[in-house]
């Protein structure tokens, strides 16, 4: 996006606010202007006024089901480029049919904001021809990268945890064994009764 252009407008359609405020934080910068609605009737409303250029859309709104919100805002002629982000994939094929340009499962933020960059009035073409958004690219690949490293970190946490629960097995383990084996007549390492082993 050169400097001279307007900042971009994304418009955040959730009723969660775990949500909504994780996606805020990922697709805020110094270029874009980032607005919250949480209901269907809200996002119509604030996307035909504010005409964003990029709508993050849960299909389980409280009031009116997101392919509902899609339908109203392609009849009333919305240029937006509309993601739906839902955590039931069985709702893709509707949510395309109402008008999505794309469908992001709950809660791969990686690939939200991948389809997010391919959008209207990009600043480059992506390898099959969709318009992106470069910034929103380079914002995956960091986010990409983070959870890549929590990843390693999570998996070092569990191996040292295992290790940390083997010990105390490990050693009752071999107390057991010790304890057998001195119980038992025939395993018997010491005199028993004044005659040997």
């Amino acid at each position: 996006m050169s400097a001279s252009s307007s900042p971009q407008r994304i418009l955040i359609v959730d009723d969660h606010p775990d949500n909504t405020e994780s996606l805020s934080l990922v697709f805020s910068c110094d270029d874009r202007v980032v607005e919250i609605v949480t209901s269907g009737q809200a996002a119509v409303a604030r996307a035909l006024m504010w005409q964003p250029h990029l709508i993050v859309l849960d299909l389980g709104l409280p009031d009116v089901p997101g392919e509902a919100v899609v339908t109203a805002l392609r009849a009333a002629g919305s240029p937006s480029y509309i993601v739906a982000y839902s955590g039931y994939h069985r709702r893709e094929a509707d949510a395309r049919a109402a008008g999505c340009d794309a469908f992001v499962l709950k809660p791969n933020v990686v690939m939200l904001l991948d389809r997010g960059g391919r959008r209207p009035e990009g600043n480059g073409m992506t390898d099959d021809g969709c318009p992106f958004d470069e910034e929103l690219l380079v914002i995956r690949d960091r986010v990409l990268g983070t959870l890549l490293r929590s990843r390693l970190q999570i998996e070092r946490s569990y191996e040292q945890v295992a290790a940390a629960r083997r010990l105390p097995a490990l050693a009752a383990r071999r107390r057991r064994m010790t304890r057998a084996t001195i119980a038992h007549p025939h395993l018997r390492l010491v005199p028993s009764h004044g005659r040997g082993v």
